[in-house]
């Protein structure tokens, strides 16, 4: 049985989207091999005191934190954090972390870690901003105390994490930093981190990189997502990567628990549609025979039921494992331009790339004109490992180089693996 459910499906916490990976496949039956009853217990004791609306999925009424930056307000996360959390929709609605007391295993101080070199710690005092509900926030000349802090560059240090056996579920590692104020410019320096997890298939090692946002202010920098699919132990190995242009500032890492406060049982327990319904005599399935208490005064619809040896399903819900971004892939929104960034590279135009290179274009099949209207999956089997394509020069780059992290193939010049190209102007640190 396929151990794996698609990556992304939103659930809602507090009035927070976040992209849930696997919890699909954790409230189904069948769908991993440990039982699913055992959560994990957090690293510091749960507050006495009444959840939000919503129960334990909404999390624990939280104290109002000692470091709020203005309008909101801001909670403390869990006792002796540094970490702030904002969120743009706090001016209209109630808003928190994903991540807090409720959902946190482990925490490392970063300074404290063993082999980290003492030259690489140092102290570092955050500034205090007010943040109002609309407009940029400003520095009020208040300073927090002195906390250490381990300054990371590409590769050193690179942090080893015994995250201990954990129970079948969805993890994030967490990385709270800041950059010194005299390295921010309006364009942001590209930081990017890395982390080696035995997360695979047999304990198999998989390697994640993506970039960062950060401030002067401590921020949850970097969040990478992994799924255990059975229980065991787990090491990570996490530092900032190559291709780094500032010093991160690294204050703690911490292991929490993404499934938090929902339930952790199969609610799906049996098929609802029949596994082989008979055929009608055009082959197709009457759906008043397969769902008869639904009362409708409408005309009979027909659906077609696929049918699928054991095979074939495997091979299809492989497909569809395979078909969705890899976890800890960076998306954005595309063709948007956000001020000041320009779209090209250092010496050549978005246009004049497309001009002498070419387009990556969608290559197609994720559309929903392409859509089985029962399955929701891609009719066209050619389709489903199809990611991109560049029509000038031939090319294609697939869902599996995507999960490798390949870069774009040759010839096209611009080597990006998924995370971007960053290009800041060196004259002009509002530019890039």
């Amino acid at each position: 049985m396929l151990k794996r459910a698609p990556n992304f499906l939103p659930v809602f916490r507090s009035g927070k989207f976040i992209a849930a990976a696997a919890l699909l496949a954790l409230l189904t039956a069948g769908v991993a091999q440990e039982p699913l009853d055992k959560a994990p217990k957090p690293s510091i004791p749960m507050p006495e005191g009444k959840f939000l609306p919503g129960g334990p999925l909404a999390g624990y009424v939280l104290p109002k934190s000692s470091q709020n930056t203005g309008d909101g307000p801001e909670v403390e996360l869990f006792p002796g954090s540094v970490e702030h959390w904002r969120g743009y929709m706090m001016k209209y609605v109630p808003m928190r972390s994903f991540f807090d007391v409720q959902s946190l295993l482990k925490r490392w101080i970063a300074a404290e870690q063993p082999g980290v070199p003492k030259n690489l710690i140092e102290q570092y005092v955050s500034p205090v901003y007010d943040q109002p509900e609309n407009g940029q926030a400003t520095d009020t000349g208040k300073k927090l105390p002195a906390v250490p802090v381990v300054r990371c560059e590409a590769g050193k240090p690179v942090f080893a994490l015994d995250l201990g056996e954990l129970e079948p579920g969805l993890y994030a590692v967490r990385v709270i930093g800041a950059v010194p104020k005299e390295k921010l410019r309006r364009f942001r320096s590209p930081v990017f981190l890395r982390m080696k997890i035995n997360d695979g298939p047999d304990g198999a090692e998989s390697t994640y990189r993506i970039s960062t946002g950060y401030v002067d202010e401590f921020y949850n920098v970097g969040t990478f997502y992994f799924h255990a699919l059975t229980k065991q132990a787990f090491k990570a190995e996490l530092s900032v990567d190559e291709g780094s242009e500032a010093p991160l500032l690294i204050h703690d890492i911490s292991l929490d628990d993404v499934l938090a406060g929902t339930e952790r049982r199969a609610i799906k327990t049996r098929s609802i549609l029949p596994e082989n319904p008979a055929p009608a005599a055009d082959g197709e399935e009457d759906v008043a025979d397969v769902a008869p208490a639904v009362p409708t005064e409408k005309p009979k619809r027909k659906i077609t039921l696929p049918q699928f040896t054991p095979e074939e399903r495997l091979a299809r819900d492989q497909a569809i494992w395979n078909w969705l971004p890899p976890l800890n892939t960076p998306a954005a929104w595309g063709p948007a331009k956000w001020e000041p960034a320009e779209q090209g590279v250092a010496e050549k135009t978005a246009a004049q790339i497309a001009a002498d290179f070419g387009v990556w274009e969608a290559a197609g099949g994720r559309e929903v004109t392409n859509f089985n209207a029962q399955t929701g999956f891609t009719i066209d089997p050619k389709m489903q490992n199809a990611f991109l394509v560049n029509t000038k020069l031939g090319l294609s780059y697939t869902m599996d180089d995507l999960r490798a992290r390949k870069p774009l193939p040759d010839p096209f010049p611009y080597k990006d693996t998924g995370n971007g190209l960053f290009f800041p102007d060196k004259a002009n640190p509002e530019k890039g």
